[in-house]
């Protein structure tokens, strides 16, 4: 039902998949019948997630949206699944996006300039370095990433054209800087056959900051993907799927010797973090996409020490 009434309202297909693993998980974890689980049941799952499997606070908030969405689909054919959903709503679970904890957990994990370079150099070919651009210098998310055709890049103008396959399925145009377009640039000349034309009509032949290593493993994807109307970031079997990507930032990041949880989304917070702190919150929700300005600030992450240097600007100049 839950699942049913997710889709009916167009909702992303990473949503979905999160939706469906959360809670087949759970129902196999409990072993019982609808009718038999209650609150105490919902409170030792929580707790087997948290102890047992280590659950960081953001599964856990997941974890708790999916099954409060879950008891209300239910809560009028099982009374146990309306005390359940209720326990949800008395308690204030799940905790708000915003929440102390939640912001603290992603201050921790979120990186410096120095971390973003480092990642950048220690991408293993060229496709791995234009991937990490799009997350931490244009924000982009996975499921953009995972759209993106070589016609959606506006070389001439360093525009990206977002296609959002969610509610609205609305295209919005980025910007997109230099060191990302490089590598873009790079990555399509690669991808046409070793073919050195560049979209750059500026002239500019620096191509710094390009990783030396150069993606080789196309050999058994079908050629129609190096068309310029086609796939950007490439697999083994065609698109470069979702947990392809979060894989590469999760190996980059240890190969370049991060200790911190980096991962594709938080890339995404450290970009309109930079851009809310650089310029404004303007800008970052721009370059977020965002209708909504409250949408935008749960994305803006200050660390302590960026809230301090923020601070001192004003007032100890």
């Amino acid at each position: 039902m839950l699942l049913r009434r997710s889709k009916s309202k167009d909702f992303e297909n990473n949503t979905w998949k999160t939706y469906r693993y959360f809670l087949f998980r759970f129902l196999k974890w409990i072993n019982k019948s609808l009718s038999d689980i209650d609150v105490n049941d919902i409170l030792s799952y929580e707790a087997y997630l948290k102890s047992e499997k280590s659950y960081l606070p953001n599964s856990l908030v997941l974890n708790a949206v999916v099954l409060k969405k879950y008891a209300k689909c239910l809560r009028k054919r099982y009374t146990n699944w309306s005390d359940i959903y209720d326990f949800y709503v008395d308690e204030s679970l799940p905790p708000k996006e915003d929440s102390e904890e939640i912001r603290r957990q992603k201050a921790k994990d979120l990186p410096t300039d120095l971390e973003v370079e480092r990642l950048i150099q220690s991408a293993k070919c060229i496709r791995d370095k234009a991937i990490i651009l799009c997350l931490s210098h244009v924000g982009l998310r996975v499921s953009e990433a995972y759209e993106m055709n070589w016609n959606d890049v506006d070389f001439n103008n360093k525009l990206l054209w977002v296609r959002t396959k969610g509610r609205n399925g609305r295209k919005n145009s980025v910007r997109i800087d230099n060191q990302t377009l490089n590598a873009l640039n790079d990555l399509y000349n690669h991808q046409n056959n070793g073919d050195n034309r560049s979209h750059n009509e500026s002239n500019n032949n620096n191509n710094s900051g390009v990783h030396n290593q150069i993606y080789t493993k196309y050999n058994n994807v079908d050629e129609n993907y190096s068309s310029k109307d086609k796939v950007i970031f490439i697999g083994q079997q065609g698109r470069l799927k979702t947990h392809g990507t979060e894989r590469i930032v999760k190996l980059t990041a240890k190969r370049a010797g991060i200790t911190k949880n980096i991962y594709p989304h938080i890339l995404r917070n450290y970009c309109l973090t930079k851009c809310a702190l650089l310029s404004s919150e303007a800008l970052a929700r721009r370059q977020a996409r965002h209708k909504a300005t409250n949408m935008t600030q749960h994305y803006i992450i200050l660390t302590d020490e960026m809230y301090w240097r923020e601070y001192d600007k004003v007032w100890n100049k």
